[in-house]
């Protein structure tokens, strides 16, 4: 992810997502995608919101709803990537926050560099997601424990995430790139190892795009309602953003 200008998901960065994530339907033999930033000390640090907290007060649901459905198309990609013999890696190093950090922890394996740290802050126009997560990471950690990380609002270490078992590979700053080679390396070397860096499973019951695009829509009502507190609240979260 190219995010020197902007360290959060812009519309257009989550359609280059989308489409890097695409289903392969001609590459029968196993795929592992990983993604990753390029700017220094930050994964990402969530939506774009200080576009949000213009087309809120503009009440522009055409493009609130682009945004959603393209963000819910990515998730979708990723989530279902075992049907099509895709795995997903996620590279963090540094800052993963909001959408950011739900992203990452929606692929089938986290890896992250001890500095790195992790925040789900409480959404002024919460989307709903936060139970799809728990539903896919029980395998990882403990119901409570997911309910922690997703609602309490504080910043989590790498390391603390990395012992509830969300964080599947933790090394040193530096590491994480040598550390992914390594990991695609084995993985590529037998279908077990491939098996193994795959723990998640399609489960088309659990995350069909219908039921994310439902949870899109009833976000979009919600966020179009937004009042003038919401807006300027949002509008100081993006300041933070930079």
């Amino acid at each position: 992810m190219q995010l020197n200008k902007a360290p959060y998901f812009t519309k257009s960065l989550l359609r280059q997502l989308s489409y890097f994530f695409s289903p392969e339907f001609q590459t029968p033999k196993n795929t592992i995608k990983v993604i990753s930033s390029a700017k220094a000390g930050v994964f990402s640090l969530g939506g774009d919101l200080s576009s949000l907290a213009n087309v809120v007060s503009q009440r522009d649901e055409i493009w609130l709803k682009d945004y959603a459905f393209t963000y819910m198309t990515l998730l979708h990609r990723i989530l279902s990537g075992a049907k099509y013999n895709m795995t997903s890696i996620a590279l963090v190093q540094g800052r993963a926050y909001g959408i950011g950090m739900e992203l990452a922890l929606c692929t089938d394996c986290v890896v992250a560099e001890k500095e790195s740290v992790f925040l789900y802050p409480p959404a002024v126009f919460n989307h709903g997601l936060e139970h799809f997560l728990v539903r896919k990471l029980q395998h990882k950690s403990s119901r409570c424990a997911l309910m922690e990380v997703m609602y309490s609002n504080r910043r989590f270490s790498a390391t603390e995430l990395y012992d509830l078992g969300l964080v599947d590979v933790l090394v040193d700053a530096g590491e994480g790139e040598q550390a992914v080679r390594d990991l695609v390396s084995r993985a590529q070397a037998c279908d077990l190892g491939h098996a193994e860096l795959q723990k998640y499973r399609y489960q088309k019951s659990m995350h069909s795009l219908s039921q994310l695009n439902g949870v899109a829509d009833t976000w979009v009502k919600r966020a179009i309602k937004g009042d003038a507190n919401q807006q300027k609240y949002l509008r100081r979260l993006a300041r933070m953003q930079y």
